[in-house]
Protein backbone atom coordinates (compact mmCIF):
# COMPACT_ATOMS: atom_id res chain seq x y z
CA UNK A 1 0.00 0.00 0.00
CA UNK A 2 2.74 2.30 0.73
CA UNK A 3 4.15 1.45 -2.84
CA UNK A 4 1.37 2.66 -4.63
CA UNK A 5 0.99 5.72 -2.29
CA UNK A 6 4.54 6.64 -2.90
CA UNK A 7 4.19 5.80 -6.98
CA UNK A 8 1.04 8.12 -7.00
CA UNK A 9 2.53 10.93 -5.67
CA UNK A 10 5.63 10.81 -7.90
CA UNK A 11 2.90 10.57 -10.81
CA UNK A 12 0.85 13.44 -9.50
CA UNK A 13 4.06 15.83 -8.82
CA UNK A 14 6.58 14.76 -11.71
CA UNK A 15 6.20 18.20 -14.20
CA UNK A 16 6.00 17.46 -17.51
CA UNK A 17 5.43 19.49 -20.64
CA UNK A 18 1.67 20.38 -21.88
CA UNK A 19 1.80 18.55 -24.92
CA UNK A 20 1.94 15.01 -22.93
CA UNK A 21 -1.28 15.54 -21.24
CA UNK A 22 -3.10 16.83 -24.03
CA UNK A 23 -1.98 13.85 -25.98
CA UNK A 24 -3.51 11.52 -23.11
CA UNK A 25 -6.58 13.69 -23.26
CA UNK A 26 -6.98 13.31 -27.42
CA UNK A 27 -6.66 9.89 -27.00
CA UNK A 28 -9.21 9.70 -23.53
CA UNK A 29 -11.85 12.57 -24.90
CA UNK A 30 -13.15 10.72 -28.29
CA UNK A 31 -13.65 7.69 -26.06
CA UNK A 32 -15.07 9.43 -23.28
CA UNK A 33 -17.78 10.92 -24.97
CA UNK A 34 -18.83 7.57 -26.42
CA UNK A 35 -18.82 5.58 -23.59
CA UNK A 36 -20.75 8.07 -21.07
CA UNK A 37 -22.18 10.71 -23.11
CA UNK A 38 -25.97 9.73 -24.31
CA UNK A 39 -25.79 11.72 -27.64
CA UNK A 40 -23.56 11.69 -30.65
CA UNK A 41 -25.16 14.18 -33.26
CA UNK A 42 -23.71 16.96 -35.12
CA UNK A 43 -23.00 18.97 -32.40
CA UNK A 44 -21.32 16.85 -30.20
CA UNK A 45 -18.81 15.97 -33.86
CA UNK A 46 -18.48 20.06 -33.82
CA UNK A 47 -17.35 20.07 -30.58
CA UNK A 48 -15.17 17.21 -30.64
CA UNK A 49 -13.56 18.86 -33.66
CA UNK A 50 -12.86 21.61 -32.15
CA UNK A 51 -11.30 20.27 -28.49
CA UNK A 52 -9.15 17.76 -31.10
CA UNK A 53 -7.50 21.40 -32.72
CA UNK A 54 -7.07 22.82 -29.70
CA UNK A 55 -5.48 20.33 -28.66
CA UNK A 56 -3.13 19.59 -31.29
CA UNK A 57 -1.86 23.04 -31.75
CA UNK A 58 -0.78 23.04 -27.97
CA UNK A 59 1.84 20.03 -28.71
CA UNK A 60 2.39 21.72 -31.69
CA UNK A 61 3.50 24.78 -30.50
CA UNK A 62 5.11 23.25 -27.19
CA UNK A 63 7.45 21.25 -29.54
CA UNK A 64 7.92 24.26 -32.03
CA UNK A 65 8.89 26.15 -29.10
CA UNK A 66 5.92 28.92 -30.51
CA UNK A 67 5.59 30.63 -26.47
CA UNK A 68 2.96 33.09 -27.40
CA UNK A 69 0.84 30.72 -29.67
CA UNK A 70 0.96 28.29 -26.57
CA UNK A 71 -0.28 30.52 -24.10
CA UNK A 72 -3.08 31.46 -26.52
CA UNK A 73 -4.18 27.59 -27.07
CA UNK A 74 -3.53 27.29 -23.34
CA UNK A 75 -5.80 29.92 -22.49
CA UNK A 76 -8.76 28.79 -25.13
CA UNK A 77 -8.54 25.18 -23.75
CA UNK A 78 -9.48 26.49 -20.25
CA UNK A 79 -11.77 28.99 -21.63
CA UNK A 80 -13.76 27.10 -24.39
CA UNK A 81 -12.28 23.35 -24.93
CA UNK A 82 -13.25 22.27 -21.04
CA UNK A 83 -16.42 23.99 -21.20
CA UNK A 84 -17.24 22.32 -24.24
CA UNK A 85 -16.03 19.16 -22.40
CA UNK A 86 -18.39 19.44 -19.49
CA UNK A 87 -21.17 20.44 -22.29
CA UNK A 88 -21.25 17.43 -24.25
CA UNK A 89 -21.34 15.27 -20.90
CA UNK A 90 -24.86 16.99 -19.76
CA UNK A 91 -26.20 17.67 -23.33
CA UNK A 92 -28.58 15.71 -22.92
CA UNK A 93 -29.58 16.06 -19.64
CA UNK A 94 -30.81 19.50 -19.77
CA UNK A 95 -33.96 20.48 -18.60
CA UNK A 96 -36.86 19.84 -21.03
CA UNK A 97 -38.27 23.43 -21.99
CA UNK A 98 -41.99 24.02 -22.50
CA UNK A 99 -43.61 27.19 -23.97
CA UNK A 100 -41.41 29.95 -22.61
CA UNK A 101 -40.91 28.81 -19.32
CA UNK A 102 -37.24 27.74 -18.89
CA UNK A 103 -37.39 24.79 -15.85
CA UNK A 104 -34.47 25.50 -13.55
CA UNK A 105 -30.86 23.88 -14.47
CA UNK A 106 -29.33 21.91 -11.88
CA UNK A 107 -25.77 23.61 -13.02
CA UNK A 108 -26.50 26.86 -12.64
CA UNK A 109 -23.69 28.23 -14.58
CA UNK A 110 -25.29 26.71 -17.99
CA UNK A 111 -25.98 30.61 -19.30
CA UNK A 112 -26.30 28.65 -22.82
CA UNK A 113 -29.17 26.43 -22.18
CA UNK A 114 -31.14 28.78 -19.97
CA UNK A 115 -31.01 31.83 -22.14
CA UNK A 116 -30.88 30.30 -25.40
CA UNK A 117 -32.90 27.54 -25.27
CA UNK A 118 -30.25 25.73 -27.32
CA UNK A 119 -32.14 22.18 -27.32
CA UNK A 120 -35.22 24.17 -29.19
CA UNK A 121 -32.47 25.67 -31.82
CA UNK A 122 -30.61 22.60 -31.75
CA UNK A 123 -34.14 21.01 -33.30
CA UNK A 124 -35.61 23.67 -35.07
CA UNK A 125 -33.03 26.04 -36.66
CA UNK A 126 -29.93 23.55 -37.04
CA UNK A 127 -28.60 26.19 -39.59
CA UNK A 128 -27.85 29.14 -36.72
CA UNK A 129 -25.82 25.77 -34.88
CA UNK A 130 -23.65 24.75 -38.01
CA UNK A 131 -22.25 28.45 -38.29
CA UNK A 132 -21.58 29.12 -34.76
CA UNK A 133 -19.36 25.96 -34.78
CA UNK A 134 -17.87 26.58 -38.08
CA UNK A 135 -17.02 30.91 -37.12
CA UNK A 136 -15.38 29.23 -33.93
CA UNK A 137 -13.20 26.62 -35.93
CA UNK A 138 -12.41 29.09 -37.75
CA UNK A 139 -11.58 32.09 -35.68
CA UNK A 140 -9.27 29.98 -33.58
CA UNK A 141 -7.47 28.52 -36.86
CA UNK A 142 -6.96 31.78 -38.20
CA UNK A 143 -5.66 33.37 -34.96
CA UNK A 144 -3.21 30.81 -33.86
CA UNK A 145 -1.87 30.52 -38.11
CA UNK A 146 -1.30 34.22 -37.79
CA UNK A 147 0.23 33.66 -34.19
CA UNK A 148 2.75 30.92 -35.56
CA UNK A 149 3.80 32.64 -38.82
CA UNK A 150 4.60 36.10 -37.14
CA UNK A 151 6.50 34.33 -34.51
CA UNK A 152 8.40 32.43 -36.73
CA UNK A 153 8.94 35.27 -39.42
CA UNK A 154 10.41 37.35 -37.34
CA UNK A 155 12.21 35.24 -35.04
CA UNK A 156 10.68 36.14 -31.70
CA UNK A 157 12.80 35.41 -28.87
CA UNK A 158 13.40 36.46 -24.98
CA UNK A 159 17.33 35.20 -25.13
CA UNK A 160 18.87 38.91 -25.10
CA UNK A 161 18.87 39.09 -20.80
CA UNK A 162 20.94 41.62 -19.62
CA UNK A 163 24.24 40.25 -17.79
CA UNK A 164 24.21 39.31 -13.66
CA UNK A 165 26.18 42.80 -13.59
CA UNK A 166 23.54 44.38 -15.15
CA UNK A 167 20.98 43.18 -13.12
CA UNK A 168 22.98 43.93 -9.66
CA UNK A 169 23.04 47.69 -10.87
CA UNK A 170 19.49 47.39 -11.91
CA UNK A 171 18.28 45.99 -8.71
CA UNK A 172 19.80 49.08 -6.71
CA UNK A 173 17.92 51.16 -8.39
CA UNK A 174 14.53 49.66 -8.35
CA UNK A 175 14.12 47.79 -5.44
CA UNK A 176 13.51 50.47 -3.04
CA UNK A 177 11.81 52.43 -5.54
CA UNK A 178 9.20 49.84 -5.94
CA UNK A 179 8.54 49.51 -2.62
CA UNK A 180 7.92 53.11 -1.88
CA UNK A 181 5.80 53.84 -5.25
CA UNK A 182 3.54 50.59 -4.21
CA UNK A 183 3.29 52.33 -0.19
CA UNK A 184 2.84 55.62 -1.80
CA UNK A 185 -0.06 54.66 -4.14
CA UNK A 186 -1.57 52.53 -0.99
CA UNK A 187 -1.65 55.50 0.98
CA UNK A 188 -3.01 57.87 -1.93
CA UNK A 189 -5.79 55.45 -2.60
CA UNK A 190 -6.65 54.62 1.42
CA UNK A 191 -6.74 58.25 2.15
CA UNK A 192 -9.12 58.61 -1.39
CA UNK A 193 -11.03 56.09 -0.17
CA UNK A 194 -12.13 57.33 2.61
CA UNK A 195 -12.37 60.94 1.51
CA UNK A 196 -9.69 62.28 3.04
CA UNK A 197 -8.65 63.12 -0.48
CA UNK A 198 -11.17 65.26 -2.74
CA UNK A 199 -12.34 63.92 -5.57
CA UNK A 200 -12.02 65.40 -8.95
CA UNK A 201 -10.62 64.39 -12.46
CA UNK A 202 -7.39 64.39 -11.74
CA UNK A 203 -7.76 62.22 -8.57
CA UNK A 204 -10.07 59.57 -10.26
CA UNK A 205 -7.96 59.56 -12.82
CA UNK A 206 -5.17 58.58 -10.35
CA UNK A 207 -6.80 55.99 -8.87
CA UNK A 208 -8.16 54.49 -12.01
CA UNK A 209 -4.57 54.28 -12.59
CA UNK A 210 -3.36 52.56 -9.65
CA UNK A 211 -4.96 48.97 -10.12
CA UNK A 212 -4.11 46.33 -7.67
CA UNK A 213 -3.98 43.79 -10.50
CA UNK A 214 -1.26 46.70 -11.93
CA UNK A 215 0.96 46.23 -8.48
CA UNK A 216 1.05 42.20 -8.48
CA UNK A 217 2.18 42.22 -12.05
CA UNK A 218 4.72 44.60 -11.02
CA UNK A 219 6.42 43.03 -7.81
CA UNK A 220 6.18 39.63 -9.49
CA UNK A 221 7.61 40.14 -12.86
CA UNK A 222 10.24 42.23 -10.28
CA UNK A 223 10.76 38.61 -8.50
CA UNK A 224 10.87 36.63 -11.27
CA UNK A 225 13.54 39.05 -13.29
CA UNK A 226 16.12 39.77 -9.83
CA UNK A 227 15.27 36.18 -8.29
CA UNK A 228 18.93 35.26 -8.90
CA UNK A 229 20.40 38.64 -8.06
CA UNK A 230 18.31 38.71 -4.54
CA UNK A 231 19.60 38.56 -0.97
CA UNK A 232 17.75 36.74 1.88
CA UNK A 233 16.49 39.90 2.99
CA UNK A 234 15.41 41.21 -0.16
CA UNK A 235 13.66 37.80 -0.61
CA UNK A 236 11.47 38.26 2.65
CA UNK A 237 10.46 41.81 1.73
CA UNK A 238 9.52 40.79 -1.53
CA UNK A 239 7.41 38.00 -0.03
CA UNK A 240 5.50 39.97 2.70
CA UNK A 241 5.05 42.77 -0.65
CA UNK A 242 3.54 40.02 -2.19
CA UNK A 243 1.16 38.53 0.30
CA UNK A 244 -0.15 41.90 1.21
CA UNK A 245 -1.02 43.10 -2.13
CA UNK A 246 -3.11 39.43 -2.70
CA UNK A 247 -4.71 40.23 0.54
CA UNK A 248 -5.40 43.56 -0.52
CA UNK A 249 -7.10 42.49 -3.58
CA UNK A 250 -9.23 40.09 -1.89
CA UNK A 251 -10.36 42.30 0.34
CA UNK A 252 -10.78 45.53 -1.85
CA UNK A 253 -12.18 44.38 -5.06
CA UNK A 254 -13.88 41.28 -3.34
CA UNK A 255 -12.89 39.53 -6.43
CA UNK A 256 -12.78 35.31 -6.92
CA UNK A 257 -10.29 35.88 -9.68
CA UNK A 258 -6.90 36.03 -7.84
CA UNK A 259 -5.32 33.01 -8.04
CA UNK A 260 -6.31 33.07 -12.11
CA UNK A 261 -4.29 36.37 -12.08
CA UNK A 262 -1.71 34.70 -10.50
CA UNK A 263 -1.46 31.82 -12.18
CA UNK A 264 -1.61 33.87 -15.76
CA UNK A 265 0.86 36.15 -14.54
CA UNK A 266 3.29 33.18 -12.91
CA UNK A 267 2.70 31.88 -16.83
CA UNK A 268 4.27 35.03 -18.88
CA UNK A 269 6.84 35.23 -16.52
CA UNK A 270 8.01 31.84 -17.37
CA UNK A 271 7.56 32.54 -21.19
CA UNK A 272 9.83 36.22 -20.76
CA UNK A 273 12.24 34.31 -18.95
CA UNK A 274 12.81 31.94 -21.70
CA UNK A 275 12.04 28.53 -19.40
CA UNK A 276 10.41 25.06 -20.70
CA UNK A 277 7.01 25.60 -19.57
CA UNK A 278 6.16 22.55 -17.33
CA UNK A 279 3.46 21.37 -15.10
CA UNK A 280 2.72 18.84 -12.73
CA UNK A 281 -0.53 17.33 -11.70
CA UNK A 282 -0.16 18.08 -8.37
CA UNK A 283 -0.01 21.90 -8.69
CA UNK A 284 -2.94 21.84 -10.81
CA UNK A 285 -4.70 20.19 -7.95
CA UNK A 286 -3.08 23.06 -5.64
CA UNK A 287 -4.45 25.98 -7.80
CA UNK A 288 -8.12 24.47 -7.93
CA UNK A 289 -7.82 24.16 -4.13
CA UNK A 290 -6.37 27.54 -3.79
CA UNK A 291 -9.16 28.89 -6.13
CA UNK A 292 -11.62 27.21 -3.82
CA UNK A 293 -10.22 29.17 -0.47
CA UNK A 294 -10.33 32.47 -2.42
CA UNK A 295 -13.45 32.16 -3.82
CA UNK A 296 -15.22 31.43 -0.48
CA UNK A 297 -12.70 34.38 1.15
CA UNK A 298 -14.43 36.34 -1.21
CA UNK A 299 -17.79 35.40 -1.06
CA UNK A 300 -17.79 35.62 2.90
CA UNK A 301 -16.52 39.34 2.86
CA UNK A 302 -19.45 40.19 0.42
CA UNK A 303 -21.94 38.61 2.68
CA UNK A 304 -20.39 40.12 6.05
CA UNK A 305 -23.11 38.17 8.11
CA UNK A 306 -21.79 34.43 8.50
CA UNK A 307 -25.67 33.00 8.33
CA UNK A 308 -25.93 33.96 4.57
CA UNK A 309 -23.00 31.79 4.26
CA UNK A 310 -24.62 29.40 6.25
CA UNK A 311 -27.61 29.35 4.05
CA UNK A 312 -25.59 29.38 0.88
CA UNK A 313 -23.90 25.54 1.66
CA UNK A 314 -27.55 24.56 2.82
CA UNK A 315 -29.30 25.40 -0.42
CA UNK A 316 -25.87 24.05 -2.19
CA UNK A 317 -23.59 22.21 -0.91
CA UNK A 318 -19.75 23.28 -0.82
CA UNK A 319 -19.10 21.07 -4.28
CA UNK A 320 -22.22 22.96 -6.33
CA UNK A 321 -20.76 26.28 -4.35
CA UNK A 322 -17.35 25.90 -6.21
CA UNK A 323 -18.40 23.88 -9.19
CA UNK A 324 -20.70 26.96 -9.70
CA UNK A 325 -18.20 29.70 -9.22
CA UNK A 326 -15.55 28.06 -11.46
CA UNK A 327 -17.11 26.86 -14.22
CA UNK A 328 -19.75 29.97 -13.97
CA UNK A 329 -16.59 31.63 -14.52
CA UNK A 330 -15.00 29.56 -17.38
CA UNK A 331 -18.17 29.45 -19.27
CA UNK A 332 -16.82 31.12 -21.93
CA UNK A 333 -18.20 28.47 -25.08
CA UNK A 334 -21.84 29.47 -23.49
CA UNK A 335 -21.04 32.97 -23.36
CA UNK A 336 -20.00 32.95 -26.94
CA UNK A 337 -23.23 30.66 -28.01
CA UNK A 338 -25.38 33.28 -26.25
CA UNK A 339 -24.49 36.39 -27.76
CA UNK A 340 -24.38 34.98 -30.95
CA UNK A 341 -27.54 33.12 -30.51
CA UNK A 342 -29.25 36.49 -28.76
CA UNK A 343 -27.15 38.94 -31.29
CA UNK A 344 -30.93 40.93 -31.11
CA UNK A 345 -30.19 41.83 -27.57
CA UNK A 346 -26.70 42.86 -28.05
CA UNK A 347 -26.35 44.47 -31.38
CA UNK A 348 -27.10 48.23 -29.75
CA UNK A 349 -23.92 47.63 -27.12
CA UNK A 350 -21.67 45.95 -29.64
CA UNK A 351 -20.61 48.35 -32.04
CA UNK A 352 -17.79 50.87 -33.12
CA UNK A 353 -20.33 53.94 -32.43
CA UNK A 354 -21.24 52.71 -28.74
CA UNK A 355 -17.76 51.92 -28.11
CA UNK A 356 -16.48 55.71 -29.38
CA UNK A 357 -18.93 56.97 -26.80
CA UNK A 358 -17.95 54.85 -23.99
CA UNK A 359 -14.51 55.95 -24.07
CA UNK A 360 -15.04 59.13 -24.58
CA UNK A 361 -17.14 59.08 -21.29
CA UNK A 362 -13.80 57.33 -19.72
CA UNK A 363 -11.65 59.69 -21.06
CA UNK A 364 -13.54 62.61 -19.22
CA UNK A 365 -13.72 61.78 -15.58
CA UNK A 366 -16.18 64.11 -13.52
CA UNK A 367 -18.49 64.10 -15.63
CA UNK A 368 -19.89 62.24 -18.86
CA UNK A 369 -21.06 63.23 -22.58
CA UNK A 370 -22.66 60.39 -23.47
CA UNK A 371 -23.45 58.55 -20.06
CA UNK A 372 -23.08 55.18 -20.89
CA UNK A 373 -21.11 52.64 -19.22
CA UNK A 374 -18.94 49.75 -20.62
CA UNK A 375 -21.01 47.34 -23.03
CA UNK A 376 -19.73 44.43 -21.02
CA UNK A 377 -22.28 45.72 -17.96
CA UNK A 378 -24.90 46.79 -20.69
CA UNK A 379 -24.96 43.36 -22.00
CA UNK A 380 -26.59 41.85 -18.72
CA UNK A 381 -28.98 44.85 -18.41
CA UNK A 382 -30.21 44.59 -21.70
CA UNK A 383 -31.18 41.02 -21.28
CA UNK A 384 -32.58 41.36 -17.72
CA UNK A 385 -34.61 44.48 -18.33
CA UNK A 386 -35.50 44.09 -14.44
CA UNK A 387 -31.80 44.01 -13.05
CA UNK A 388 -31.42 46.29 -10.13
CA UNK A 389 -29.00 49.25 -12.02
CA UNK A 390 -27.62 49.64 -8.73
CA UNK A 391 -25.82 46.10 -9.34
CA UNK A 392 -22.08 46.12 -11.19
CA UNK A 393 -23.16 42.81 -13.35
CA UNK A 394 -21.08 42.38 -16.44
CA UNK A 395 -20.67 39.53 -18.73
CA UNK A 396 -17.87 38.50 -20.66
CA UNK A 397 -18.27 39.39 -25.20
CA UNK A 398 -15.52 36.68 -25.83
CA UNK A 399 -13.45 37.90 -28.84
CA UNK A 400 -15.33 35.66 -30.96
CA UNK A 401 -18.75 36.82 -30.77
CA UNK A 402 -17.67 40.48 -30.73
CA UNK A 403 -15.52 39.90 -34.24
CA UNK A 404 -18.61 38.64 -35.33
CA UNK A 405 -20.84 41.23 -34.39
CA UNK A 406 -18.12 43.65 -35.84
CA UNK A 407 -16.97 42.38 -38.55
CA UNK A 408 -18.88 38.94 -39.53
CA UNK A 409 -16.63 36.91 -41.91
CA UNK A 410 -14.39 39.90 -42.38
CA UNK A 411 -12.65 38.96 -38.72
CA UNK A 412 -9.52 37.20 -40.46
CA UNK A 413 -8.59 40.85 -41.43
CA UNK A 414 -9.15 41.69 -37.49
CA UNK A 415 -7.46 38.78 -35.91
CA UNK A 416 -4.72 38.99 -38.21
CA UNK A 417 -4.32 42.64 -37.18
CA UNK A 418 -3.78 41.91 -33.52
CA UNK A 419 -1.53 39.00 -34.06
CA UNK A 420 1.26 41.41 -36.19
CA UNK A 421 0.88 44.68 -33.54
CA UNK A 422 1.05 41.58 -30.59
CA UNK A 423 4.08 40.18 -32.04
CA UNK A 424 5.88 43.63 -33.42
CA UNK A 425 5.28 45.24 -30.15
CA UNK A 426 7.04 41.98 -28.06
CA UNK A 427 10.20 42.16 -30.24
CA UNK A 428 10.48 46.13 -29.79
CA UNK A 429 11.08 45.28 -26.23
CA UNK A 430 12.97 41.71 -26.18
CA UNK A 431 16.10 43.49 -28.44
CA UNK A 432 17.44 44.08 -24.93
CA UNK A 433 15.11 42.18 -22.35
CA UNK A 434 16.59 44.94 -18.93
CA UNK A 435 13.90 45.16 -16.00
CA UNK A 436 11.61 47.68 -17.53
CA UNK A 437 11.40 46.08 -20.99
CA UNK A 438 10.68 42.83 -19.12
CA UNK A 439 7.70 44.79 -17.31
CA UNK A 440 6.35 46.50 -20.34
CA UNK A 441 6.03 42.71 -22.00
CA UNK A 442 4.29 41.21 -19.21
CA UNK A 443 1.53 44.18 -19.50
CA UNK A 444 1.64 43.76 -22.81
CA UNK A 445 0.65 40.11 -22.37
CA UNK A 446 -1.35 41.11 -19.79
CA UNK A 447 -3.37 43.05 -21.99
CA UNK A 448 -3.20 40.28 -24.56
CA UNK A 449 -4.72 37.93 -22.17
CA UNK A 450 -7.22 40.41 -22.01
CA UNK A 451 -8.05 40.65 -25.64
CA UNK A 452 -8.83 36.68 -25.09
CA UNK A 453 -10.74 36.66 -21.83
CA UNK A 454 -13.28 38.96 -24.20
CA UNK A 455 -13.76 41.68 -21.87
CA UNK A 456 -14.70 44.36 -25.07
CA UNK A 457 -12.59 46.58 -27.51
CA UNK A 458 -14.10 50.00 -25.28
CA UNK A 459 -12.27 48.33 -22.45
CA UNK A 460 -9.42 46.90 -23.79
CA UNK A 461 -8.47 50.47 -25.14
CA UNK A 462 -9.26 52.15 -21.55
CA UNK A 463 -6.60 49.55 -19.79
CA UNK A 464 -3.97 49.97 -22.43
CA UNK A 465 -4.11 53.53 -21.82
CA UNK A 466 -4.64 52.94 -17.95
CA UNK A 467 -1.68 51.11 -18.23
CA UNK A 468 0.55 53.05 -20.70
CA UNK A 469 0.01 55.92 -18.00
CA UNK A 470 0.71 53.34 -14.98
CA UNK A 471 4.10 52.81 -16.77
CA UNK A 472 4.98 56.34 -17.12
CA UNK A 473 4.32 57.32 -13.75
CA UNK A 474 6.35 54.42 -12.42
CA UNK A 475 9.32 55.71 -14.66
CA UNK A 476 8.72 59.48 -13.66
CA UNK A 477 8.64 58.25 -10.46
CA UNK A 478 11.44 56.02 -10.34
CA UNK A 479 14.07 59.02 -12.12
CA UNK A 480 12.81 61.46 -9.42
CA UNK A 481 13.87 59.28 -6.20
CA UNK A 482 16.94 58.45 -7.85
CA UNK A 483 17.56 62.12 -8.39
CA UNK A 484 16.90 62.70 -4.62
CA UNK A 485 19.01 60.10 -3.34
CA UNK A 486 22.53 62.41 -3.42
CA UNK A 487 20.42 64.98 -1.59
Amino acid sequence: MKNILNTSYKILKNPREFSFYFLIFIFIIPVGVILFAKKIDYVSIYCLIFIIINFYTIILFSKKRVKIGLLFSLLIAVLYSLNILSFLFYYDDIPKLNDDIVSESIFKASHLFIRTLFERIVEHNSIIIHNLFLFLIFSYVIISISIFYFEKKFNLNFNNQVSENEKKEEIKIYFVNIILFIILSFLFLFFFNKEYIKYNSLTAILSAILRIDNFIILIISFYFFFKDALNKRSQIILVITIIFLFFSYIYLTKSKALILLIALVYLSNIILSNNKIRVSILNCLIIIFLFCITFFIATFLKNYNPTNIILLFRENGFSTFIFTGLIGRLSYFEFFAEKVINISFYIDFINFNYYFKVIIDKLTPGFDIYNVGFASRELYKSYYDLSDPNILNSEQITIFAEAFMLFKYYSIFYYIFICLILILSLIYFSKKINYLNFLVMNYILYIFVNWILGIGLDQLFIKIELLTIFIILFIIFNKLINKLKPL
